[in-house]
């Protein structure tokens, strides 16, 4: 169903960052555990191809993608839940370098050209390194580079601890004046309750519209189970939170459907 709201929304888009979850982008699908899925050839393919078709309409595309450390369990075959901080951290360093080459070699199919760019927060928080990384991210889309900005988790301890990428996507959202911001994550958006729990005796129901991010909506959006993502909706309301600040619009959306992307661009009513 097309919406008013959403359509309004598309008429003032010249920018848009899109965040990339790792649960979008793993092989869960395939059987395995969610520690030891891996990173999805197939998913970054088709991602490549949808964000293709978006920049072909005129539209500039930032993307925010994790998944390093995702990528570097399996790669060296940690698949406990209990890994060190330090641990966590080299896979990190394993896994950003693979996940990139996936892109790139994705991307370079569609004739498309990519760049890494990896953030902390003390990048953010100081305003020289701030306009530095700014002034990069437009000359990259001035040459129609798509930049793929991941935090810098090899060094960054609080990003692996809370999983900080719903939070860095509204950072850079707001850095890159986007009109508009779209956190793939693995469920449709956000729900009244935990869609997960069974035999509540209540249906969960899809939230469509959240005017202004309350204290209500925020206890709504509770914590994560998934073991693949830290921040889980959480992290992404408090992001759509930041985001409304500046004016800028969220959309929380199933990075599962594979048509989500042309939905949104053709105005239809999802997440």
């Amino acid at each position: 169903m097309l919406s008013m709201i959403r359509q309004e929304i598309l008429k003032n888009i010249k920018r848009v960052v899109i965040k990339i979850g790792s649960s979008v982008i793993s092989n869960k699908d395939k059987g395995q555990s969610s520690l030891e899925c891996g990173l999805s050839k197939d998913w970054v393919r088709h991602y490549a191809r949808q964000i293709k078709l978006i920049q072909d309409k005129g539209y500039d595309v930032v993307l925010v993608s994790s998944g390093a450390v995702m990528a570097g369990r399996e790669r060296v075959g940690l698949s406990r839940a209990d890994l060190s901080i330090p641990e966590k951290q080299a896979c990190a360093a394993i896994g950003q370098s693979f996940l990139m080459h996936t892109y790139e070699k994705a991307f370079e199919k569609k004739n498309m050209k990519v760049a890494q760019i990896l953030l902390s927060h003390d990048d953010l928080d100081n305003r020289r390194r701030y306009l530095n990384a700014k002034h990069t991210i437009e000359a990259l889309l001035a040459r129609d580079v798509i930049p793929i900005i991941n935090e810098n988790d090899s060094v960054t301890v609080e990003e692996i601890k809370i999983g900080d990428n719903d939070t860095l996507s509204a950072t850079v959202a707001c850095l890159v004046d986007a009109q508009l911001l779209i956190i793939l994550s693995d469920v449709k958006g956000l729900y009244n309750r935990d869609p997960s729990l069974k035999n509540t005796g209540e249906k969960a129901e899809l939230i469509s519209q959240v005017a202004r991010v309350s204290e209500v909506i925020e206890r709504t959006a509770g914590k994560s189970n998934n073991r693949l993502t830290v921040g889980g909706m959480y992290t992404k309301v408090l992001a759509a939170k930041k985001t409304m600040s500046f004016g800028i619009p969220t959309l929380v959306v199933d990075g599962l459907d594979g048509k989500i992307l042309e939905n949104i661009f053709l105005g239809k009513d999802v997440g």
